[in-house]
This record gives structure tokens, sequence and C-alpha cells, in this order.
């Protein structure tokens, strides 16, 4: 019997981290992380019902190191976020990049 041989199709494997399923999984990661951290987050004083109301996402395709790929962004956008995250050690974004990571991608 041969020798199995395996070459790399980077362009091939390029494509599909741009297709509208790659797009599609990106979506669904990004909308379980974003109720994920809405579950997790402090809504109360000294923060206000703003907090949970100031998570945004974003799914797009951008360069990353020269190939375009699918991205999602989950961000917080009030004023105080950063409180939340580092002053207050919550570190709802923070645990929200670990639930992300053992849902999609579990280390077993």
């Amino acid at each position: 019997m041969p020798p199995i041989r395996y070459e790399p199709d980077h362009k091939g494997t390029g494509a599909l981290l741009v297709t509208p399923e790659m797009r599609h999984l990106v979506e669904r990661a990004v909308e379980d992380g974003k109720a994920y951290a809405i579950s997790i987050s402090p809504d109360r004083e000294p923060y206000s019902a703003g907090y949970i109301a100031s998570f945004e996402t974003e799914v797009d395709v951008q360069k990353i190191a020269g190939s375009p790929r699918v991205t999602g962004i989950l961000s917080n956008t009030a004023q105080y976020a950063a409180v939340v995250e580092w002053q207050h050690d919550h570190h709802v974004l923070g645990r929200t990049v670990d639930f992300i990571e053992n849902a999609w991608f579990p280390h077993g």
C-alpha cells in the first residue's frame, strides 16, 4: 500500500472561511455569547438598567493575516463597561470569551 500523502489546499480552506455557512456559525456563536453575557451581567445600581441593553454584536468579513475571514465581535457600549469589566471584577466579557470557546470549541 502506498503511503498516504496530504497536501493542504490553502486556497480551498481560505474559501471555506468566508462561506455563508461560516457566517451563520459565527453569528450563532456571537449571539450565544451575547445571551450568556447578559445572563451574568450586573444590571442594578450603580450600573442602572443600561448595561444589559448596551451589548452589541457585529459579524463581518475582515482580513486577518492577509486573508479574508468571517469575524464576530461582541461588545458593550455602556460608558462604564470598562469599570464593570475590570474595576469591579465582574469580567463579563472575559468570562464570555471562555464560555464561547468552551461551548463552540471544547477541549475534550
